[in-house]
């Protein structure tokens, strides 16, 4: 019976390998072809190629319809699976390839170290801002001043995503290597200013009292392992069935 590459992913003639910590697709250079054999081996070395080929882009070879779908191949899908995020350094560390003459030679290459994090895609720590003001009855923003919470006040409740906005990714290390930690959150400055440092007098402030202002946040599990199975599930339990 004739056996077909299939172009779904299969492999029942190719075993393609994925190498997640360095992200690439297959075995390492100098493997031998028949690594990448599946149930069914096949004649001569020179097929593997071939059949590779077809596992991975299809009869058309590496078309425009492959090269935008690039996110859908094996490593992808294992990191999405995993919630795997990586990146690579851009250029990498300075090496030494010379000394002459007393003087050192250094060059960096285009490609640095492959980086990888465990990022969970949706975390549930940080609740927002409650702050709670009184807007007075004279305020143009109040429509109906007959039914006001208490004489000549209208409570008003305003939410801010406080944590959302000053926090980015769970790991640490990978903000400070991308950038992108930052101490400030716009909105929040904006808010702040209509209660602190005289801001209830000021003329111009929306809100005449200032009641409360309340925070909360989730503290276990860590943002890092929210929602992972190891934290929500016993993966490892086994018990003798009955």
């Amino acid at each position: 019976m004739s056996l077909f590459v299939d172009f779904a992913g299969m492999n029942s003639l190719i075993q393609d390998a994925v190498t997640s910590s360095q992200n690439y697709i297959g075995y390492p250079l100098g493997s031998n072809t028949s690594s990448y054999a599946g149930g069914f081996p096949l004649a001569s070395s020179g097929d593997y190629l071939v059949a590779l080929n077809l596992h991975r882009n299809g009869p058309y070879g590496y078309s425009t319809f492959r090269q935008i779908r690039v996110s859908e191949n094996n490593l992808s899908r294992l990191q999405k699976k995993n919630n795997s995020f990586s990146f690579v350094e851009m250029p990498s560390e300075a090496v030494n390839i010379s000394q002459d003459n007393n003087d050192l030679n250094f060059v960096s290459s285009r490609y640095g170290k492959v980086n990888q994090y465990i990022e969970m895609p949706i975390i549930s720590r940080y609740k927002p801002l409650v702050f709670k003001f009184g807007v007075g009855i004279d305020n143009p923003r109040i429509e109906n001043k007959t039914a006001l919470s208490v004489p000549n006040i209208e409570n008003i409740l305003v939410y801010e995503a406080h944590g959302n906005e000053i926090n980015f990714f769970s790991n640490e290390e990978l903000n400070r290597k991308l950038g992108v930690s930052t101490l400030t959150d716009r909105e929040y400055d904006l808010i702040k200013n209509f209660y602190l440092n005289g801001g209830l007098d000021a003329d111009d402030s929306p809100i005449s009292t200032f009641t409360y202002l309340r925070y909360r946040e989730n503290l276990y599990p860590r943002e890092i392992n929210m929602y992972r199975s190891h934290v929500r599930a016993r993966t490892n339990f086994e018990t003798a069935s009955r």
